[in-house]
């Protein structure tokens, strides 16, 4: 007799109750892959493309024998019985198998990530489907509660001649529903649930009610001799409002690559209006109505601002959610970052202490397959001088989530730090593509881009047009006018400098950027001595 324990921790025991320890955890993904249910027949390629997607076929074949090698010496004489193996499918015997029920608010499989992209799918949508109760006979789905918003992707309507091109309107669906999961801030629906409500004659209202969904994503696709025209729009589900829409044209020359093209654009899009959608319904909410989830996009709202009053009231809102919800990892992540503008802002300003970096560490131990957490960690790095672990944790964040326009914002501050300023413009272009309404920080980043490719006039404009009353900005300015000549609208601002903080050396204005290269820091000195400027 087998015993396993799938809802919080996982566990695997025999008929007397001692624990059988599983080390891989493949194998015990696996267990829990057929046990639900147990007794269902799957077969060997199922499994392999679940837990080995990324893997070549023969590879994937290997690893699966070597995970069963392992769990027939794992399991021993007395629960191996459970085990149903043939050449072609796997199963666990229903007679010899316990699967103990969920306790309340227990999660199924609570802390096991794989990494594995289709596993994760189908861990979310099991997920999705225990949370409703149901029996596996239909898409049921409850909203989970973390308070954030959910959404269903519908598949995209073909609209072309040829019945034939459906299947490039659902791998566009499926790709865009994967992509969205990257995105810790909403909740994706399970795919079955979309494809079935295509197909049933019901009213699809009281069917998204059903489900449990916020928002509702649709779209069209045509498709004529050699032109993609793509539809996308976004719809409240509560008010029926469309909140966002898109057209796409594209030159259809090669179709795989303009499914990848149409999906990043469609996903980054999107997720950044989710995000302003959600905000804007947390900051009309009464305070005896706020969730840990509100607290956070409150505290999101505040942390684009970027003045010195925000940062006060985004750390307030911040810490409330993290009490309402200790477990609440991008939380963690977003007041690391809140900590570290809050001790820019008040002079003389030192690099991020411990303390900061200790509470950046916690959100990535809380989920470590959040992209955001990975990227306040890395910001937090960078501001300590640490490039070579900011390095590390954006490369993480990128590859976790490489459609979020607020990740590459954070990245480019590392590009232009180590010596890269035309990578870093080219990914502050691609964020401000997707969010014309940038956070205020990446403004200053832009600027010391576009300096360190000497184009001096365009740093100036950036930093008057976005410019805020702090004293690095301010020497910034003063460095743009003196390579232009203009030494009395450089002198200015360097008096301004001085009145905030008289102690500042012309040395700190390329110092506050963080470079790798004294080269860098000292070519915003060298501005500064054009303009006559001294110590």
């Amino acid at each position: 007799m087998l015993r396993l324990s799938l809802f919080g921790r996982f566990r695997a025991a025999d008929a007397l109750g001692n624990e059988i320890p599983i080390k891989s955890k493949k194998a015990r993904a696996l267990l829990a892959y057929l046990a639900l249910p147990p007794g269902k027949e799957r077969s060997r390629e199922e499994a392999m493309a679940l837990l080995w997607s990324e893997r070549g076929d023969e590879q994937a074949r290997s690893s699966l024998r070597q995970a069963l090698s392992g769990l027939r010496k794992e399991l021993g004489e007395g629960a191996i019985a459970a085990l149903r193996i043939t050449d072609e499918t796997l199963a666990l015997d229903p007679a010899s198998v316990v699967v103990e029920q969920a306790s309340p608010g227990e999660v199924l499989l609570e802390g096991l990530h794989l990494n594995d992209p289709a596993f994760d799918e189908w861990l979310r949508d099991e997920r999705q489907r225990q949370d409703a109760g149901a029996g596996g006979g239909g898409p049921a789905v409850t909203r989970r509660p973390t308070g954030k918003p959910s959404i269903l992707v519908l598949p995209f309507s073909n609209l072309s001649a040829d019945p034939e091109q459906q299947y490039f309107s659902d791998g566009i669906t499926e790709d865009i529903s994967t992509e969205l999961n990257r995105f810790g801030a909403v909740d994706v629906l399970a795919r079955q649930a979309a494809f079935v409500l295509r197909d049933r004659a019901e009213d699809v209202a009281k069917s998204l009610s059903d489900l449990g969904a916020d928002y509702l994503l649709e779209g069209s696709i045509r498709k004529a001799a050699n032109r993609i025209r793509l539809n996308a729009q976004l719809v409240d589900c509560q008010s029926g409002k469309h909140v966002w829409a898109e057209r796409y044209d594209r030159d259809l020359d090669e179709i795989f690559t303009i499914q990848d093209d149409l999906v990043q654009a469609i996903v980054s899009r999107l997720a950044g209006r989710l995000e302003t959608e959600e905000r804007e319904r947390a900051l009309r909410k009464p305070p005896e109505n706020l969730a840990a989830y509100d607290y956070y996009l409150q505290g999101l709202w505040y942390d684009r601002k970027y003045d010195p009053e925000s940062a006060v009231a985004e750390r307030i809102a911040l810490e409330k959610a993290v009490a309402l919800d200790p477990t609440f990892a991008r939380a963690y992540g977003l007041l690391a970052h809140c900590m570290m503008a809050a001790a820019w802002w008040h002079l003389p300003y030192s690099r991020s202490p411990d303390k900061i970096i200790d509470v950046a560490r916690k959100a990535v131990e809380l989920d470590p397959t959040d992209a955001d957490c990975f990227a306040k960690l890395a910001v937090i790095h960078l501001d300590r001088r640490e490039h070579r672990e900011a390095k590390r944790y954006f490369e993480t964040a990128l590859h976790l989530n490489p459609h979020d326009a607020y990740i590459w914002a954070h990245y480019a501050w590392y590009l232009v730090a180590v010596g890269q300023p035309g990578q870093g413009l080219a990914y502050l272009d691609r964020a401000l593509a997707v969010d014309p309404y940038p956070p205020t920080w990446s403004w200053d980043t832009r600027a010391a881009a576009l300096y360190g490719l000497e184009r001096y006039e365009e740093a100036r404009d950036v930093l008057e047009t976005h410019m805020f009353p702090h004293c690095h900005i301010l020497g910034m300015l003063a460095a743009c006018h003196g390579q232009l000549g203009h030494k009395k609208e450089a002198a200015a601002y360097w008096a301004k400098v001085l009145k905030i903080r008289p102690e500042t050396k012309l040395a700190d204005v390329g110092a506050d950027v963080i470079y790798v290269n004294k080269a860098d820091e000292n070519h915003w000195t060298e501005g500064l001595l054009k303009a006559g400027l001294r110590d």
